[in-house]
């Protein structure tokens, strides 16, 4: 029953701004599992700008995305020097590689739908422009300020363990109803959530895949859902 803003033919995706995108992007990125990069993209015929305009303007249209998009694999990277240490899980750390056109479509949206994911300006993580250093000035400053005035100050440290890994989806989606998230974007989101599989990747090797309950994978959202699960928490 949930109704959600309307979503104007202002806001829908233009060849022009496809273009621009992918412009923009880096190439050199390791290929998701269809082996297609950026560096195709790129150096293809022009019309793949127009022929994926299309395809999003498409699954704005219908809600409806692709199963591939959600497919990625996990390439474990050790966090130090494992030769002379026992390898467990903890000695690693995931890189998920995920599709580029599904990158691609991340970066449109964000450029058109930019206001549906607007954050807390007293949030200093996972932004343009600003830095762990920006946040520790600020910090420093509003101390300084209250022990020059002869006040005591008591901070509060939380470790966020592998945050990342256990936001609650159905949190998020409820917090983005609140905000009148669009329909189609929201059913995009869900069923985008829903199907995202990965498998580990070791040399040459594969994995079976496996479904994503919990966190979000890494990619073009990954930040801004997570900044917004946080200022959702607070």
């Amino acid at each position: 029953m949930y109704c959600g803003s309307y979503i104007s033919d202002d806001c829908m995706f233009t060849t022009e701004l496809i273009s621009n995108i992918l412009s923009k992007m880096k190439i050199g990125k390791a290929p998701g599992l269809d082996d297609i990069s950026c560096n195709h993209l790129q150096y293809c015929h022009p019309i793949i700008s127009m022929i994926l305009c299309k395809l999003f303007n498409m699954i704005i249209a219908t809600s409806h995305v692709r199963l591939a998009f959600g497919r990625s694999y996990t390439v474990p990277i050790p966090k130090c020097d494992v030769r002379n240490r026992s390898k467990t899980v903890d000695a690693f750390r995931g890189t998920s590689i995920s599709p580029v056109i599904s990158k691609l479509f991340e970066h449109a949206v964000l450029d058109r739908y930019g206001y549906y994911f607007v954050t807390s300006e007293h949030q200093f993580e996972f932004k343009k422009g600003l830095s762990c250093r920006h946040l520790i000035y600020s910090v420093t400053n509003v101390i300084e300020h209250y022990v020059a005035n002869g006040s005591t100050v008591s901070i509060c440290s939380l470790d966020l363990s592998k945050a990342f890994d256990e936001m609650n989806h159905y949190a998020l989606f409820n917090k983005r109803m609140d905000k009148g998230f669009p329909n189609s974007l929201l059913n995009i989101l869900k069923r985008w959530f829903n199907t995202t599989v990965t498998c580990i990747k070791w040399g040459k090797y594969y994995s079976h895949y496996f479904t994503l309950l919990a966190g979000v994978r890494q990619g073009v959202f990954c930040p801004l859902f997570f900044l917004l699960y946080l200022l959702m928490v607070w």
